[in-house]
């Protein structure tokens, strides 16, 4: 029967019952159908039919295809295999059948072992063995990490009291047995021997850990090559001579096309002009910045650094290496290089290749005998003989290096490789020596180029493992950087050695082992060769572990041609012994006849302190210099502190040295550490990338940041060398004695570095304020440019490093300017009592002169045009003077007569007229101008020391009239006035003379254009050094009453955005009064370069360096170091500080209660360590590694999380439970200030969310009540400040509670707060949260706060300089980032425009703002027609066609031109003139120009004068010029600027310095001279910038004459500012020809580029098209990109952040890939946001600021 038809029946009892069919019949599965078909109506007998014997239907017994599939199914493994089965051949099954069940188990089984061995061959093993090698590249990586510090021990508890003798103790039990010990631990599993040799990594493991290197480098080159072999060395050829006069000479070129381009030769003495860079470069800490101000102060732009960003960035070259002070090899201690320590350096020199010479391989030589090995070393035999010296050099060229080096090791595993750095150079001799074996390896490099020049490693394989190194007990190479005295001694004993020989061709660049040349004065030639190894550089020069965290010590032999006279040869340490070198010395493999120079010198340094390999530094050339001794004050010893330089410039080492000395001093009384070596070089090189580098004992400089003319008066080249030398003597302890282990966290050498520059810089100069300078130049450079998303944070920890640009990168103002901002933040809360307890308005009582002397003149300016009777009143001490004068004077005007009629000093005597210098030319001979005699009327002015009261507090200082035009005084004493000069309108364009004689603080004073012919010009003679200036004398001056009328000038500037109305003239019948003597002024109460042993940041600081010394560091040590000391949770405040990009800003607003129910309520304190105690430490961050301290001050319960909101006050996480209602509290009489915090980049902070950016914010502020700040911290997304009655009436916050108030301090404050008769007290008009801008963040008020701030910023002592800065600078950053308006910041510089007040602070942010803009608009100007259908349409949400922006950039100009620096350089008021002894001094003048007061006493306030003087001349003319033209455009457009101030002066003045560079005595640069060093880069500037004929040509041809450092800087950024495009076009080419030094390459493009408009397009233009000549410039080998990575890339990083097209983003990231290695890993990120960001601000505020503009400016 077939088994598809066969009839299965089944009783019921049996299917119920499970069980079999009968006759035997097998089980068989039941379905459920089959259990119900009894039940079933019609079925079988009925549905109530019971009887279980009843048999059912066929049709009901039939199988279903279910269960017929079941009885047939077949399995494998649980796997269905029916399928198979049925489609088996039937011949197969059939077999199957036929055999016996013994054979069928044993097929299956058979079947199974096969499926079990595949299983395991193609899955087990494969798994097995990535999970091998997994393991092994993490215990690489593991190892490469550098070791956490032990713990410090726990304190010991204090000894408990004594107590009474305790009872005899009780018999002891007997001793039970001990409980077994554990077993050891298994040791780890052996790494692979081979683990090294496929190695990949950017950063070496630390498996294999350097001890020493013994560096022999031989140096073939000529010092003295003939000149005509450097054409491009130095200051170049003799060019046209540099006279204009010579300059129009037949055959020149240059000139004759621009002649023929205007044709008109007759006009060459009147169209000479220049176009200014409206932002010019502001000094950063190592570069000058685009984009912040044009300072024009004499050391220009990049020529202190290599640019890097339009916002800021010091590149003076950072990082550090920690060593051990110069622990020998044999362990005699510390080799200082003294004599006391020569017998322990000749130990260590002899130990240190005492291993190498037992395998016969000599360190110098490198002639070792690869078969002397011992048993270690098999296979060392087969490998070739290494060719001869003669031979390895062969192709190398006539200059090459050939060096050897031994380097002692220690291996921390078996291995056949070793990995090392090393690239572009040829490296063989490759030898191991280990306990008298010699194992010879191969060097091997990636075969693929693109690899090879990516990592920059070497791999040296041997035949047989490498055995590890057995070290003595107690010691591990892990601590190996702090060993000292005998561990260093028996490490090193136990150090296996590692030679190499290696040569490379010694070429022209800019980093590695280079050459550069110079020509001095008599045109010859010469050649010097350094190093520059920092960051990644060491490895250009020798093999070497180039990590900042292997550190080592170094012993350098140097062998160099013999010179006449000889060359200067310098390194880290002193110079141990120099001899001659025979021809026949192995050391001269060419001989003597192969060689120009036969005869050689070989000089031996002492051995240095164990540091990092980039601190290595080696200059040989002949330079010249100068020594002293300089005395230190304990702990520290005398050192020897020398300045070096070429020859020429012997004499200009003076400022440096004497910087050095005090740097040295301050340092190490401030650190209480000393310097660990007996001598500091300083040295200036013609040709340096960074702006100095900070090489431990000898630190390299540009010259322009070392060398200054002592007879230049150059103030701001002396601002910037103090910083700079102290920047770098910094290091020598924070970088050097104390490294970072990582170039991610960079910022633990440069922020310090930055922060503490201004300690020392202080204290050499005291007199040029630098803690006020501090914030400006620090805080707002780092503000401005972390805002983008792409930032990294001060600790890169999350994001490695993914390629070797990306360390290049790390050196830009996050790590320089975030790194000290943070630290002068933190420090500033530590010390925050000190810093409220002084006054801080009487610590501004230095500026209550200069505003006295402002009020005063404007004062009399409304009397004396409205009645002469009030001012003779005032001159005859009449009483009722007050009374007699108009009732329509202003408020100003009737407070100073009302104070001045109590008592009249009497006037000094008169004193005799400056002298003056020879007139420029006439520009129309029909008229002659007549000059102004302001200055007459300014020195009458005079007082006793009889007044006791000071000047009145003015608080309606904008709602004064505004000041009369220069021109309308008279002069005191004379019988009669001058008729005044008519008032212009403010557009003018007619022509204007040269500034008034009413500067009365210039020795040398431009005269006017038409002198008159009685009147006699004398040369001035250089003045004795602290003369007072003589005031002005009086009338009887001839040249004050000769003359013709004068043109109408550019005067009578108002100080608000309205339309200026001339006043009429009137007759000046009296002279402004003199000031009374200022109020000795109360002593601050904190000095920040005092008291530092006491101050809470330094003693924690002198901990950590003593705790770390010679070793390396991360941020997680260096809070955790702070931590314990100070006994504060510092680590949490810190974490988000360090590991978050970007900083928060404050929304601060005024309510009546708090934000919301997570709001956390923080009352104001004086600050302190007491307060600083219970601030809470955040919640830990996620990217902060764990803590390694435990301190105090950190427990759960301190979070303070229970504070916290959202930032609208609300719980977004619905989860969490609703806070109690608060107890009932009474609010404060002034209600809350409520803060919220949320990131820059417009990410909000959320309490729910871990991941959202919080910070701890140490907020101050300051009420205009307040003498001095309060302190309030939190880490919540929102709190609020109780504005308590002693907050609100200034009374000391310790008296918190009490009700009383006095309520008249309130009532008069100047913010208009108020108290009824009942005492009741108001909320303030506006508050200043952040004074002194001390915090790294930025603060957004509300509406009415701001305009409350607006109102107080005109009186200069409601809001000090400091702070209106701030508050400008905040406000067009905030504008920028699209979270406020442009009428804000407009609102602030029309307050800025009404103090009339030389501060140079906030008027650099004004200036570089409103650059800022101008340049992005002319970018915009470029975008195509087709823009948003309606421009003005609000809200925007296109951007508007290129056509609107740039007429909106020529308004912002006029704004600019009328409103801001054309008042400003008319009649912003000067500083009083020094008086005799008992005399008060004489009222100073007003307006800015191009003389400079070069003999007065420096003080505060001629430093601003001094610095602001170039800075707005500079930004006046770009304002004029934007006024008329874009950039590109054609300089026929300019014509009419040539016959107005600036460019009439600034083109006088250049043909001045190009007669005196043709004088013989050019180079002596005489006191004498009109152009003063202060103005000579805004004199170029302002001259190249109106295209005039032969003007850009004579700038060019002065700058390749010019053999001095700070000049050529200031003429090759002001060719930069040529305003047509044909000059744009020729700036650029230029930056390939070799009159431009490598080191000068990237600062020229970005002078250019960062101009904007055309200017910008142009320059990326031509850097696409011609990539390979600018690479070419930078060397001919393979490490040509990597060596412009530095000095270029990250220059054409910062200029991709103006793109505001997404076409040009993309063609930049096509053009970077055809280059890599050249940009870094992050340039597409930052050039897609920083565009969006672009368009973003087009498309918004700007449109709101074009509007604006367009209803003020026609």
């Amino acid at each position: 029967m077939s088994f598809n038809t066969e009839l299965v029946t089944f009783r019921r009892g049996h299917a119920d019952a499970g069980a079999g069919g009968e006759g035997g019949e097998p089980t068989l599965p039941v379905s459920r159908r089959y259990e119900t078909l009894g039940s079933e109506p019609g079925r079988g007998g009925g549905g109530n039919n019971n009887n279980n014997n009843d048999v059912f239907s066929d049709s009901d017994l039939l199988l279903s295809a279910d269960t017929f599939h079941a009885l047939r199914r077949r399995t494998c493994c649980g796997v269905d295999v029916t399928w198979l089965v049925d489609r088996l051949p039937p011949s197969w099954l059939l077999w199957w059948k036929r055999q016996t069940p013994g054979r069928k188990r044993a097929y299956t089984l058979g079947f199974y072992a096969s499926l079990l061995a595949a299983f395991i061959l193609l899955v087990v093993l494969p798994i097995n063995g990535a999970v091998k090698a997994s393991a092994a590249a993490r215990a690489a990586e593991l190892a490469s990490r550098p070791s956490p510090p032990p713990p410090p021990s726990p304190p010991e508890p204090p000894a408990p009291p004594p107590s009474p003798p305790p009872p005899p103790p009780p018999p002891p039990p007997p001793p039970s047995p001990p409980p077994p010990s554990p077993p050891p631990p298994s040791p780890p599993p052996p790494m692979p021997v081979g683990l090294l040799c496929g190695y990949t990594g950017l950063r070496l493991p630390d498996l294999i850990r350097p001890l020493h290197y013994d560096l022999s480098l031989d140096l073939y080159f000529n010092p003295h090559p003939a000149a005509d072999a450097a054409a491009g060395g130095g200051a170049g050829g003799s060019g046209a001579g540099g006279g204009r006069r010579r300059l129009a000479a037949p055959g020149d070129e240059e000139e004759q096309e621009e002649l023929e381009e205007l044709g008109e030769l007759e006009e060459l003495g009147e169209l000479e002009g220049g176009l200014a860079e409206a932002a010019g470069w502001r000094r950063r800490r190592g570069l000058r910045q685009a984009g912040k101000g044009g300072s024009g102060d004499g050391t220009e732009g990049a020529d202190n650094a290599p640019p890097a960003a339009a916002n800021g960035d010091d590149t003076s070259g950072g990082g550090g290496g920690g060593s051990s002070s110069g622990a020998g090899k044999t362990g005699t201690g510390a080799d200082a290089g003294s004599k006391a320590a020569a017998g322990g350096d000749a130990g260590a020199d002899t130990g240190g290749s005492s291993a190498a010479a037992a395998g016969g391989a000599d360190s110098r030589t490198g002639a070792g005998a690869g078969t002397a090995g011992g048993g270690g070393g098999g296979g060392g035999a087969d490998l070739p003989a290494p060719p001869s010296d003669a031979d390895f050099v062969s192709d190398l060229g006539p200059e090459y290096v050939l060096g050897r080096v031994n380097i002692s090791v220690l291996l921390s595993f078996d291995t056949t490789c070793v990995v090392l750095h090393g690239v572009g150079m040829k490296v063989d001799s490759a030898q191991f020596h280990y306990q008298g074996a010699v194992w010879r390896g191969t060097v091997t490099q990636p075969s693929d180029p693109k690899t090879a020049a990516a990592l920059q490693q070497l791999v040296i394989k041997f035949a047989t493992p490498l055995p590890r190194t057995q070290l003595p007990d107690g010691l591990s190479a892990a601590n190996a950087s702090a060993a000292a005295g005998g561990a260093a001694a028996a490490l090193e004993a136990a150090a296996g050695h590692l030679s190499l020989r290696f040569a490379y061709t010694l070429e022209d660049g800019l980093d590695g082992l280079y050459k550069s040349t110079f020509k001095d004065k008599s045109g010859d030639t010469h050649a010097i060769v350094s190093t520059q190894f920092e960051s990644i550089a060491a490895r250009k020069a020798f093999p070497c572990f180039d990590e900042p965290q292997l550190k080592a010590t170094f012993k350098l032999t140097v062998t160099t041609p013999a010179s006449t006279p000889a060359l200067a040869v310098l390194s880290n340490t002193d110079v141990r012994d120099t001899s001659p070198v025979p021809p026949t010395d192995p050391g001269d493999p060419t001989g003597a006849a192969a060689s120009a120079a036969a005869a050689r010198t070989r000089t031996l340094f002492h051995t240095s302190p164990r540091m990092s390999t980039y601190l290595l530094v080696l200059v040989a050339g002949p330079l010249a210099g100068t020594s002293t001794t300089c005395a230190v004050p304990a702990p520290g010893k005398a050192v020897k502190v020398s300045v070096w330089a070429t020859p020429d410039k012997a004499g200009q080492l003076g400022v440096a040295l004497a910087v050095g000395c005090s740097a040295l001093s301050t340092y190490t009384a401030a650190f209480a550490t000393a310097y660990p070596l007996p001598k500091l070089d300083l040295v200036g090189l013609p040709n340096f990338a960074a702006g100095a580098m900070e090489n431990w004992g000898c630190i390299t400089f540009r010259e322009s940041a070392l060398l200054v003319d002592p007879a230049a008066d150059d103030v701001s080249t002396v601002l910037w060398i103090a910083t700079v030398v102290s920047h770098e003597i910094s290091h020598q302890w924070f970088g050097n004695l104390v490294t970072m282990s990582d170039w991610t966290e960079l910022w633990l050498n440069e922020g310090f570095a930055s922060y503490l520059e201004t300690l020392a810089a202080a204290a050499y100069r005291p007199e040029f304020d630098y803690w006020a300078l501090s914030a400006s130049e620090m805080t707002s450079a780092a503000l401005g440019y972390d805002v983008l998303r792409s930032n990294h944070p001060l600790s890169r920890t999350a994001r490695p490093i993914a390629s070797l640009p990306d360390i290049d990168n790390m050196f830009d103002p996050i790590s320089y300017e975030k790194g000290g901002s943070v630290l002068r933040m933190l420090r500033a809360y530590l010390s925050g009592d000190k810093l409220g307890a002084g006054d801080e308005l009487s610590m501004r009582r230095s500026r209550q002169l200069l505003l006295w002397d402002a009020l005063a003149q404007r004062a009399h300016a409304e009397v004396a045009d409205s009645s002469g009777g009030a001012a003779a009143a005032i001159d005859a001490g009449d009483a009722d003077a007050d009374a007699g004068a108009p009732q329509r004077l202003s408020r100003t005007a009737r407070t100073l007569l009302a104070h001045l009629k109590k008592k009249k000093p009497p006037p000094p005597p008169p004193l005799a007229p400056p002298p003056q210098v020879p007139a420029p030319p006439q520009a129309d001979k029909g008229s002659a101008a007549k000059p102004d005699t302001a200055a007459a009327a300014a020195g009458s002015g005079g007082g006793g020391g009889g007044h006791a009261e000071p000047p009145p507090h003015e608080a309606d200082l904008h709602a004064a009239v505004p000041p009369s035009p220069p021109g309308q005084g008279a002069a005191k004493g004379s019988g009669t006035a001058p008729v005044p000069a008519p008032a212009p309108a403010p557009n003018t364009t007619t022509s204007s003379p040269a500034p008034a004689a009413s500067n009365t603080n210039s020795t040398v004073a431009v005269p006017s254009p038409a002198p008159p012919s009685n009147s006699t010009a004398t040369a001035p003679s250089p003045a004795p050094a602290p003369a007072p200036v003589p005031a002005p004398g009086p009338s009887n001056d001839t040249t004050a009453a000769a003359g013709a009328s004068p043109a109408p000038v550019l005067g009578a500037y108002p100080p608000s955005p309205a339309p200026p109305q001339p006043s009429p003239p009137a007759k000046r019948v009296a002279s402004p009064p003199s000031p009374p003597p200022p109020r000795a002024p109360k002593p601050p109460a904190f000095d920040p370069n005092k008291d530092l042993a006491a101050d809470p940041l330094f003693a924690a600081l002198r901990k950590f360096l003593k705790q770390y010394a010679y070793g390396s560091v991360t941020a997680a040590d260096l809070w955790g170091s702070l931590s314990a000391s100070l006994s504060l949770p510092i680590s949490s405040w810190m974490q988000a500080w360090t590991y978050t990009p970007n900083y928060p800003v404050l929304f601060v607003s005024l309510a009546a209660a708090p934000p919301g129910p997570f709001a956390s309520i923080v009352p104001a304190s004086p600050g302190g360590l007491a307060a600083a105690g219970t601030s809470p430490p955040p919640p830990p961050h996620p990217n902060a590694p764990p803590a390694k301290h435990q301190t105090a001050g950190t427990s759960s319960d301190q979070t303070g999380s229970a504070g916290e909101g959202d930032g609208d006050g609300a719980d977004p996480s619905p989860g969490l439970p609703p806070p109690p209602p608060p107890p009932a509290v009474v609010p404060p009489p002034g209600g809350y200030l409520n803060l919220r915090q949320a990131s820059v980049t417009g990410q909000p902070c959320n309490r729910s969310d871990p991941a959202s950016p919080r910070w701890w914010v140490p907020m101050s502020l300051r009420l205009p009540t307040a003498a001095s700040m309060k302190w309030a911290a939190f880490s919540t997304c929102t709190a609020a400040v109780p504005l308590t009655a002693e907050l609100l009436t200034g009374g000391d916050s310790s008296a918190s509670g009490s009700s009383s108030t006095t309520g008249d301090s309130a009532a008069n404050s100047t913010s208009g707060s108020s108290s009824s008769s009942s005492g009741s007290l108001q909320p303030p008009r506006y508050v200043l949260v952040n004074p002194g801008r001390y915090g790294y963040y930025r603060v957004n008020y509300s509406q009415p706060l701001w305009e409350g701030l607006a109102a107080a910023a005109a009186d200069p002592e409601a809001v000090p300089a400091v702070d209106l800065a701030g508050a400008l600078d905040d406000s067009w950053q905030l504008n920028k980032l699209n979270m406020l308006g442009p009428t804000t910041f407009m609102g602030l510089t029309q307050a800025l425009g009404a103090r009339l007040l030389p501060e140079y602070e906030p008027w650099s942010v004004a200036l570089s703002a409103l650059y800022a803009w101008q340049r992005l608009l002319d970018t915009a100007a470029l975008l195509p027609p087709g823009g948003a259908a309606d421009a003005t349409a609000e809200p925007a949400r296109d951007l508007a066609p290129g056509a609107y922006y740039g007429e909106c950039g020529r308004r912002l100009g006029a704004y600019s031109r009328d409103y801001l620096t054309g008042p400003l350089l008319a009649n912003v008021s000067l500083p009083p003139s020094p008086a005799g002894p008992g005399a008060a001094p004489a009222p100073g003048g007003r307006g800015l120009n191009f003389s400079v007061a070069a003999a007065a006493a420096l003080d505060g306030a001629r430093l601003q004068v001094r610095l602001l003087r170039p800075l707005a001349l500079t930004e006046a003319a770009g304002h004029m010029v934007s006024a008329l033209a874009p950039p590109g455009a054609a300089a026929t457009a300019l014509r009419s600027l040539t016959q107005l101030e600036p460019f009439r002066s600034a083109l006088y003045l250049l043909d001045m310095a190009t007669e005196e560079q043709q004088a013989p005595a050019a180079a002596a640069a005489p006191a004498g001279s009109p152009l003063h060093a202060d103005v000579r880069g805004a004199v170029y500037r302002v001259a190249v910038m109106s295209g005039a004929p032969l003007t850009y040509s004579a700038v060019k041809a002065m700058y390749e004459q010019s053999t001095d450092a700070t000049e050529r800087s200031r003429l090759l950024h002001a060719l930069a500012q040529a305003p047509d495009l044909a000059r744009i076009q020729r700036t650029l080419a230029y930056s390939l020809d070799p009159h431009v030094r490598l080191q000068d390459i990237g600062g020229l493009l970005a002078a250019v580029g960062f101009r904007g408009g055309e200017a910008h397009k142009r320059t990326w233009d031509f850097v696409f098209n011609r990539t390979s000549d600018l690479l070419r410039r930078y060397g001919s080998g393979p490490d040509a990109v990597s060596s412009a990575s530095y000095s270029l890339g990250r220059t054409l990083k910062e200029l991709a952040k103006l793109f505001v097209s997404p076409g040009r983003v993309d063609e930049l990231l096509a053009w970077s890939a055809r280059w890599p290695g050249l940009m870094d890993s992050g340039l597409e990120e930052v050039a897609r946001e920083s565009t969006a960001r672009n368009r973003a601000w087009l498309a918004g505020p700007a449109r709101q600021l074009c509007e604006w503009l367009k209803q003020r400016v026609p």
